[in-house]
């Protein structure tokens, strides 16, 4: 009787998208179920509800064990009161790798530009990887908080973000980093579902798609389809997805921050191509003002 039960509540769940101002009535009631199951301590808003139920097909048992294990990580780690504590090897990441969280894409997500190719991968895998899940838990919520408040500007909900990861450079090295992605997508996939809009890897070398078979079995089917792959010659593919004057001028974009677009810099200079007006830019020297 309760797996008939169960049947029939997961198909009344229906197609709807199931957002706040999108429920069927099956979703309706799983929310409204979830909810009067979650731990006093572990209350939230709908919103946050929905995307741990959205993530699990609206099977509330699976929603709650997800939801609950995340309460309880967030909580070991105070990972609500991060964005005020100092990150971990702060200096030296400035010198691994050249990012940016910078601009927007046309979905008002929040972009983060990262020259992945590029990095130093013996440097980063160097670091203990305690300090690396908290860079990356504050990198994270620093992104949310950025979707927050452009929600907050453009008068509607923003819960998704966006990453372009710059291959460029890549090499056998990158192998190393496979066990910090692996955590890393373990992460995201269970303490912040629904949290990745799209994910960009451009300027792929053909070294990429190795790797990306590998890191492709440790990703649920609906999250893979999230991630965008571009060859070199498929840049201006971006501009689908992102406004030009969103992207820095490495990524084709017109964009030309006071200080340079990029805040972190790596080891080399961040040198933008020649624009064709004409006009020189000299290079980008000065670590950017951060978003």
């Amino acid at each position: 009787g309760a797996w008939k039960a169960h049947l029939q509540e997961t198909a009344a769940a229906g197609s709807m998208s199931g957002r706040i101002s999108d429920l069927s009535e099956g979703q309706a009631r799983a929310l409204a179920t979830f909810k009067s199951r979650v731990p006093q301590e572990f209350t939230s808003d709908d919103g946050t509800y929905l995307r741990f139920l959205r993530a699990r097909k609206f099977v509330v048992e699976d929603s709650l064990r997800q939801y609950n294990e995340t309460c309880q990580w967030r909580k070991e780690r105070d990972v609500d009161a991060i964005l005020e504590r100092p990150q971990p090897y702060e200096e030296e990441v400035h010198e691994i790798l050249a990012a940016a969280y910078h601009g927007f894409d046309k979905e008002g997500r929040p972009l983060y530009i990262q020259m992945t190719g590029s990095m130093d991968v013996e440097r980063l895998v160097s670091f203990p990887m305690d300090d690396l899940i908290h860079r990356h838990a504050y990198h994270n919520e620093k992104q949310i908080r950025r979707a927050q408040e452009n929600s907050v500007k453009l008068g509607r909900e923003i819960e998704s973000t966006s990453e372009i990861h710059d291959m460029n450079g890549m090499g056998l090295a990158h192998r190393k980093s496979l066990s910090l992605l692996r955590t890393v997508a373990h992460i995201d996939q269970t303490y912040y579902p629904e949290r990745l809009g799209r994910l960009f890897f451009i300027n792929v070398p053909r070294f990429f798609y190795i790797l990306w078979q590998i890191a492709k079995a440790w990703l649920d089917p609906a999250t893979a389809n999230k991630f965008v792959i571009l060859s070199p010659n498929q840049l201006d593919r971006l501009q689908e997805y992102i406004d030009v004057d969103q992207l820095p001028m490495e990524l084709g974009g017109t964009c030309v921050c006071p200080n340079g677009c990029f805040e972190y810099l790596g080891k080399k200079k961040v040198t933008p191509p020649a624009p064709t007006n004409g006009t020189t830019i000299d290079t980008v020297d000065k670590l950017g003002t951060p978003v």
